[in-house]
């Protein structure tokens, strides 16, 4: 996460799918705690969607941070596409050190599973 003179945030997030293989996402949002979780989420989803190769659309629908339990949590809803499947999906993360991390957490916790499923055959359509 970095903080722009314009009162704006730019987020950069690299996944792997294997190794050696990075795929980058990035966003710039207002520079202000809500902005930076949606910053950082929205970088997240297009890493993702860089890693399947463009064949899924992911677009965070909602991001917020609640606090329950005397914890502060980050839930995520995101929409995600694959394979002609479109559905709402929600992850959250408990936010322990940096809430952006915390959002690129929640946004993989809501796409794992169908991201997992959807990547292999992805792969061997390609």
């Amino acid at each position: 996460m970095e903080q722009l003179p314009d009162r704006r945030c730019a987020a950069r997030v690299a996944v792997a799918w294997q190794p050696g293989s990075d795929f980058v996402g990035t966003a710039e949002s207002a520079d202000s705690p809500q902005g930076q979780l949606r910053c950082a989420a929205d970088a997240t989803a297009r890493a993702l969607q860089r890693a399947s190769g463009n064949k899924v659309v992911i677009r965070v629908l909602v991001i917020k941070a609640i606090e329950g339990f005397g914890l502060d949590t980050v839930l995520v809803v995101v929409s995600f596409e694959a394979l002609g499947l479109v559905e709402q999906l929600v992850g959250s993360c408990l936010i322990k050190e940096q809430s952006s991390r915390a959002a690129c957490l929640a946004v993989l916790h809501a796409t794992n599973r169908r991201l997992g499923a959807a990547i292999p055959d992805i792969v061997r359509r390609s």
